[in-house]
């Protein structure tokens, strides 16, 4: 898969984004749709028009930082004997980057104990909310996207709007 931050030949770079040369929205009337997907190292939005053609491409890098300390704290603080550890399991649905309204700076969705201790609830929506009430965005946007889906690929289930 080609990365977004490689060169495009049909998009001009414009620092951290791309966009085609001479394009002018205001005399585009077809409709648009915006996607975004953030991963691990980088944040990355386009916009489509209703035939599929990308207007624009962005990307942004996202700061990744680990400690220096508290690698191995679970182990240790389990008392097994290291030598006895024969496999070791991960899950991550997504990656998710919640920042401060004030500073701007990326804050934890929950304390290292998961109390909650700061009284801050954080109210994320996840990827497989299926609240009974967004049913209807879901219906409405894969009959709106039902001409360019059978064209453009299959089908898609929406999970949120």
């Amino acid at each position: 898969m080609a990365s977004l931050n490689a060169p495009r030949p049909t998009l001009e770079s414009r620092g951290s984004y791309w966009e085609r040369p001479g394009a002018q929205a205001r005399h585009d009337t077809n409709n648009h749709f915006i996607g975004i997907d953030v991963g691990t190292g980088s944040a990355r939005a386009c916009i489509i028009d209703e035939t599929g053609d990308i207007k624009s491409l962005a990307s942004e890098t996202i700061k990744l930082w680990q400690p220096q300390t508290g690698y191995y704290r679970v182990v240790e603080e389990s008392g097994v004997d290291v030598s006895k550890i024969k496999g070791i399991g991960f899950d991550a649905t997504c990656s998710l980057a919640v920042f401060s309204h004030d500073t701007d700076e990326p804050i934890a969705v929950t304390g290292p104990s998961f109390d909650n201790a700061d009284g801050a609830d954080r109210n994320v929506v996840l990827w497989l909310d299926h609240r009974p009430g967004w049913a209807k965005y879901s219906e409405r946007l894969g009959e709106a996207w039902s001409d360019t889906s059978a064209k453009k690929g299959p089908r898609k289930q929406l999970r949120l709007p």
